[in-house]
């Protein structure tokens, strides 16, 4: 028989072995054949298996070691009841173990103590291990059984990670598609700025670097165009005069220049730049790569063959691509070939750019074709039409005075509402109002379960109980030697039970303070009213809730109603605008409900919030409060949603019309208000 020793040393070799394999490239399914084997020798299990989620989300067994030991493929309720246990360890992420002989284990697929642990991949579980061991496992070597299974299965993720990461990797289609989409954009504008731009907006994920910038050449000065780290660029800033002037050098020298932050062995006309810019940037690495005017096609007049490029005209540098780092001083492997490769397509837009904006008066030809085309042959007495009507609508925008109302949504609610919430952490365990039922106050609505306190209450009534008896055993025990005289012996017993009694009262009294905790779990109606919230049942029935959470609203149907509308922030100001001019605290409102738009119900404006509340879908916005007669509203109900437009007084036509266009621009692109006067 095998010693302790021998048996500790066995487990731990294979353990190893289980680490050495995992670090190996095996395909999945040998790996855990041999995984699943070692880990059944080094417990001593009867069986095990590895359960593998399914593209449908289902377990399925993906290998097993001794299942015909055990019975597990004859019994047709194991699997289902299986499938139960694994779904727990997968949903929760825990490893666990069930027992037959624990009476609150659920029902098992055999009569073996079972060991499950869940492995992930790329943080996510996508599967189970499951041991079956003997029954008669000692309960103290449980626990070690687990840790042993959890170890294991840490290895097994290692393994599914590494393998993940050595899978061929999708970087060089999306670097393809990247330069692809940066090409395109550069070669579809003929404006330099923007093809700046769009280098150093899309420029960065292809080059691999923490900052790209496009300095163009004017004589021997270069000038920073865009970057890839500001919308623009600070022409003045000390860091961009010095980044100019390492460039203009670098780029006049028609070479591409890789600084890894020695600035040692460079030409005395780049060295002394290249210190200062250095010293001044958080730049580890810098690179700068020229791009060149593009060749001119020559065809000779005697030929009628294709155009070819000049192989005489020598390279004129027009600007350079200059990339940064500020992690690493080494250029990353290809970076130099990826940069050089947009620089390449940068000469030709930049060249073809150039090319178009060196026409003379450019912008007045331009017109003057649009001109042209507009007043040639019948044409002109169309645009001589379209320029009257244009004019006779510009008048009636300014002229022609129309009612302005703000429209927003809202709900028809009354104004007294109560908003119930939870007393104590616990469990929705009984509901007894429904959603719009009648309440009155102090009413029970839902009781509350919280286990933990049922367990406390369980504890200390047993205790209670336990000093009870204790107390009582005791007092026959200091009788007893107090009548054969035992004094010595009497004196110590009733030390013992005066303690006794002192921790028996003391849990009672705990008994009642834990009592009335319960009682407190009984949620009751704070006053009269109708209970609004929808389906209440379904959305709490066996909940957990946190104490203070909102659990129903309670609202008084036979008082006062009102409407609770939703006005943009950026329309809040016409309000007070109009309550401003026509020296009025309210505005007149009109409103449809959802359910009933041809009915036209009136009211009047009452309060504003003081304060904007954020919403997920319009932004900010102010609450509103509007009169409304439940009486006049037909078939009215408590939220039912409305349409309402507040009246804010009469404005020109053209500020009815597209005024909030105009407000919309001004937000956006801080316009003056040049229209006032005009269309208001």
């Amino acid at each position: 028989m095998a010693t302790v020793e021998e048996v500790r040393d066995r487990i731990l070799q294979l353990a190893r072995e289980i680490e050495e394999l995992s670090q190996t490239n095996v395909p999945k399914d040998k790996f855990f054949d041999e995984f699943l084997r070692r880990v059944i020798g080094a417990v001593g299990a009867r069986a095990g298996a590895i359960w593998m989620k399914s593209p449908s989300g289902r377990l399925e067994r993906y290998c097993e070691q001794g299942f015909e030991a055990i019975g597990f493929d004859t019994d047709a309720q194991a699997e289902p009841r299986n499938q139960k246990l694994l779904a727990e360890v997968i949903n929760t992420g825990q490893a666990r173990t069930y027992s037959p002989d624990d009476p609150n284990s659920p029902e098992l697929p055999t009569n073996d103590l079972l060991v499950l642990a869940a492995f992930q991949e790329s943080r996510e579980i996508i599967g189970a291990i499951e041991i079956f061991q003997r029954s008669d496992t000692p309960p103290a070597a449980r626990p070690g059984f687990l840790q042993f299974v959890e170890q294991m299965c840490g290895f097994a993720c290692r393994y599914l990670d590494r393998q993940v990461a050595l899978a061929p990797s999708p970087e060089i289609a999306e670097l393809a598609d990247d330069f692809e989409h940066l090409v395109r954009r550069m070669h579809q504008s003929l404006d330099v700025r923007k093809i700046s731009s769009i280098i150093a907006e899309n420029g960065r994920e292809v080059a691999n670097c923490d900052r790209i910038s496009v300095a163009m050449l004017r004589g021997r000065r270069a000038t920073i165009l865009a970057s890839s780290d500001s919308n623009s660029v600070d022409q003045s800033s000390q860091t961009t005069r010095l980044l100019s002037d390492v460039a203009a050098k670098a780029i006049l020298t028609k070479e591409p220049l890789v600084c890894d932050g020695s600035t040692d062995d460079y030409p005395p006309q780049i060295e002394k730049p290249l210190v200062a810019y250095v010293g001044q940037s958080d730049s580890k690495m810098l690179m700068i790569v020229p791009f060149f005017q593009t060749d001119p096609m020559i065809q000779h007049e005697e030929e009628d063959g294709p155009r070819i490029r000049s192989k005489e005209v020598r390279r004129i540098p027009i600007g350079g691509i200059v990339i940064e780092q500020s992690d690493e001083a080494q250029p990353k492997d290809g970076q130099l070939e990826k940069v050089s490769l947009i620089a390449e397509h940068a000469s030709a837009a930049f060249s073809n750019a150039k090319a178009y904006h060196g026409l003379y008066f450019l912008g007045i030809w331009k017109a003057l074709g649009a001109l042209y085309a507009l007043l040639e042959g019948r044409t002109f007495l169309k645009t001589l039409a379209v320029f009257a009507i244009i004019i006779g609508i510009i008048a009636a925008f300014m002229f022609v005075p129309y009612e302005y109302r703000v429209e927003c949504d809202g709900r028809v609610m009354p104004v007294e509402q109560v908003d119930v919430f939870a007393p104590r952490d616990g469990r929705v365990d009984q509901i007894l109002a429904q959603s719009l039922s009648t309440v009155k106050e102090g009413e029970d609505l839902i009781y509350l379960a919280n286990d933990d306190l049922e367990a406390q209450i369980l504890a200390q009534t047993s205790l209670r109980d336990a000093k009870a008896k204790q107390y009582e055993s005791l007092q026959a025990q200091f009788d007893a030697a107090d009548s054969v005289g035992l004094s010595n012996e009497a004196t110590q017993i009733q030390g013992k039970y005066v303690q006794t009694e002192i921790e028996w009262k003391h849990a009672i009294k705990r008994l009642e303070v834990l009592e009335k905790r319960k009682e407190s779990l009984i949620v009751r109606a704070p006053s009269d009213g109708v209970i609004s919230t929808f389906e209440l049942a379904k959305t709490l029935k066996d909940r957990p809730v946190r104490q203070g959470e909102l659990l129903l609203e309670i609202k008084n149907e036979n008082g006062p109603w009102r409407l609770e509308l939703s006005v943009e922030e950026h329309r809040i100001g016409h309000l007070f605008n109009a309550m401003e001019e026509l020296q009025t605290d309210t505005l007149p409102v009109e409103f449809v409900l959802n359910t009933d738009t041809e009915t036209v119900y009136h009211g009047e404006l009452t309060k504003i919030s003081s304060r904007a509340n954020a919403e997920a879908e319009t932004g900010s916005i102010f609450i509103v409060f509007a009169s409304a007669s439940k009486d006049e509203i037909e078939n009215c109900r408590i939220g039912a949603e409305v349409r309402a437009k507040i009246s804010c007084g009469e404005r020109s036509l053209g500020y009815v019309l597209i005024g909030d266009v105009i407000e919309f621009l001004e937000r956006r692109f801080w316009i003056d208000r040049w229209y006032d006067g005009v269309f208001n």
